[in-house]
């Protein structure tokens, strides 16, 4: 398994508020760093709901775009 899948399944197994928090941090302008010490979840969940954020707002944009 590979890194990235690694963050993917950390990231899975937070519960919606903690990513939710974790999000409300980083848009607040905390570091990745800074928001996963304030949320307390790992460097590899903080990566994975990041990717899974990017990836999510990505689709949204294609599907607004297709439409």
């Amino acid at each position: 398994m590979n890194w990235l899948k690694e963050c993917d399944i950390a990231a899975e197994k937070l519960s919606a508020e903690k990513k939710q928090e974790f999000l409300d941090q980083i848009w607040e302008g905390k570091t990745l760093g800074d928001a996963r010490e304030i949320c307390g979840i790992s460097f590899d969940a903080a990566n994975g709901i990041i990717r899974a954020n990017i990836q999510h707002n990505e689709y949204l944009t294609l599907r607004r775009s297709i439409a």
